[in-house]
């Protein structure tokens, strides 16, 4: 899954009274002003001979003289006339902006443009951060905010443990199917109407972010100081391809997000650095939004201070033109989708993994002919830290058991006639029976100093102590705690790989020693039949005895290995 079991625990695993306290919060925080970011009027296209007709009689005499000594088309003509009134406008209303004569944006216009940039640059990360790669957990969060009922839906309906309990299953994988069953009405009964207040919420932010995310320092590094008085300008020509892209956002980023939206997205964003919920105090959240209010009115001011739209209509010597609005948002029901799907197929490996461990354990039980398995002190499920907790730790129990129980009290002796007495055909085989026979026993050394080293005062153990008693965020020392858990796992995958190939080879020895031929890869002993002298059948049964216990071993170690192995 993706890097998000923060935004799990945020989305879908908070409980009741944290949901409530975050909703309260949210509400009691303070709202933003939906005033536009800009006034838009969307502008007809013009019909030239209409505004050629407009115009009083003399000007229409003028441009028709014109037209005739030049030979340009009156619509021209006319589309020239309305830009020069633009123009004359822009300079007088807007002094100090542009310079239509020299082609060039003034310094004037560099410093609106560094305030805007300076403003929505200093919230740009939780909204980027939202519609980043945990943007599906960011649609289900802002969906719950806003769709309580279906996310309710969604974690109780979908429950396999409950679905399990009141239903009668031939197997498990009927459990998953209901699941997907619920699942899929749930999602199709979300109505057009939510989906698209939700869609509109999640448009305002992506323009958003598309704002924040235009290139203002590439922008404002153009502007050169050797202009008139020494005033940073930029030419039209280097300006025009930036002023294009930036009024198309400004004009798409029509008005700002909803209140609740810029919330959901802080409070992401803030659990995404601090991990716990708890952790976001009010204060924070209104210092958040008050920065937010900032970049708001930056974008306004903007906007009424610097007629983009005007200026490029003159840069480009198009009256009829109009920003475009950039598209954006569509797929936000199809991450929601996606992101639920993954939880659903986590909830369903978690809880066949835990019905499959019990199962397993039960077995373990049997095969090592015990009450209660015997555990490590420390490498078992109850080690905790963060809420990290280790891998492998039935495989590891097994093969502990095995050992001691098994391997030791049953099988040792009769083995050890083996590796002292048998007459092997290949030297190869001799070598490698003896190898993994004495490497048993450094395994299970190396397991028990593993164990150890988890303790309060161990080698793992006192690094995590000490982290807990560090000060500072969960988050931060959460991931200190999960580069010594990586270091543990890794630790004993490397024991659990050593002892499986060992027990594979005894056992593949084994079975040709009872079962091969001459000159197969694992053949018999020269001395099958008179080894151990009158005590050979009793000898050979054992190994067959031996060779069952191994064989039965190997099956259900790898089945639980494979269960506990984490994605």
């Amino acid at each position: 899954m993706e890097d998000s079991g923060t935004f799990e625990r945020l989305v879908s695993n908070m409980s009741d009274g944290e949901r409530k306290d975050l909703f309260e919060r949210i509400q009691n925080s303070k709202n933003l002003s939906s005033a536009p970011l800009v006034e838009t009027e969307d502008q007809d296209q013009v019909n030239f001979q209409a505004e050629y007709q407009k115009l009083n009689f003399f000007q229409r005499i003028f441009l028709f003289f014109i037209a005739m000594f030049t030979g340009r088309k009156t619509d021209d003509l006319v589309e020239n006339h309305l830009l020069k009134k633009i123009q004359d406008k822009i300079e007088k209303k807007y002094y100090g902006l542009v310079d239509f004569n020299r082609k060039q944006l003034l310094n004037k216009f560099k410093g609106e443009l560094s305030t805007l940039a300076q403003q929505i640059i200093s919230i740009q990360a939780p909204f980027e951060r939202a519609l980043g790669k945990n943007k599906g957990a960011f649609f289900a969060f802002l969906a719950s905010i806003e769709l309580g009922d279906v996310q309710n839906q969604l974690q109780e309906a979908t429950d396999p443990d409950e679905i399990h309990e009141k239903g009668q299953f031939g197997d498990l994988a009927q459990v998953r199917g209901e699941m997907e069953a619920r699942f899929n009405k749930i999602i199709k009964d979300v109505s057009d109407e939510d989906r698209s207040r939700i869609y509109k919420q999640v448009l305002s932010i992506h323009y958003f972010n598309e704002l924040a995310n235009f290139n203002f320092n590439d922008f404002i590094s153009r502007f050169d100081d050797i202009g008139a008085g020494g005033s940073g300008v930029i030419h039209f020509s280097m300006a025009k391809k930036f002023l294009l892209k930036l009024n198309d956002l400004l004009a798409s980023a029509s008005y700002p997000p909803t209140s609740r939206s810029v919330k959901a997205a802080f409070l992401f964003d803030q659990h995404d650095e601090d991990a716990h919920p708890d952790l976001l105090g009010n204060e924070d959240l209104e210092q958040s939004l008050a920065r937010a209010e900032n970049a708001f009115n930056a974008i306004r001011n903007f906007n009424k201070t610097v007629p983009m739209t005007n200026i490029l209509r003159c840069i480009l010597k198009k009256y009829n033109y109009s920003p475009r609005r950039i598209p954006g948002g569509q797929d936000w029901f199809a991450f929601f989708r996606s992101y639920w799907e993954k939880q659903l197929d986590q909830r369903y490996k978690d809880f066949y993994r835990k019905k499959k461990i019990g199962d397993y354990q039960d077995r373990m039980k049997v095969y090592l002919g015990v009450k209660d398995l015997p555990l490590y002190d420390y490498y078992n499920a109850k080690y905790n830290y963060f809420g990290l907790t280790l891998t492998y730790t039935f495989a590891m129990t097994l093969f502990k058991g095995f050992y001691e129980i098994i391997f030791t009290q049953k099988l040792a002796r009769s083995l050890k006639i083996l590796l002292i007495n048998g007459i092997f055909f290949k030297k190869e085989n001799r070598i490698n029976y003896t190898d993994s026979f004495n490497r048993m026993s450094e395994v299970h050394k190396h397991c028990l100093r593993l164990d150890a080293a988890l303790a309060p005062d161990g080698e793992f153990g006192e690094k995590l102590e000490r982290i807990q008693q560090e000060p500072g965020a969960d988050n931060l020392r959460k991931k200190k705690a999960e580069a010594i858990f990586q270091s543990i796992t890794q630790r004993a995958q490397k024991l659990l790989y050593s002892a499986l190939e060992d027990i594979t080879m005894l056992s593949n020895i084994l079975n040709g020693v009872l079962y091969g031929e001459i000159g197969g890869k694992f053949d018999t002993i020269s001395n099958l039949k008179s080894i151990g002298g009158r005590e050979n059948n009793d000898i050979v049964a054992s190994w067959r005895l031996s060779l069952n216990l191994f064989q039965k071993i190997l099956e259900l170690f790898k089945e639980i290995y494979n269960i506990e192995k984490r994605e």
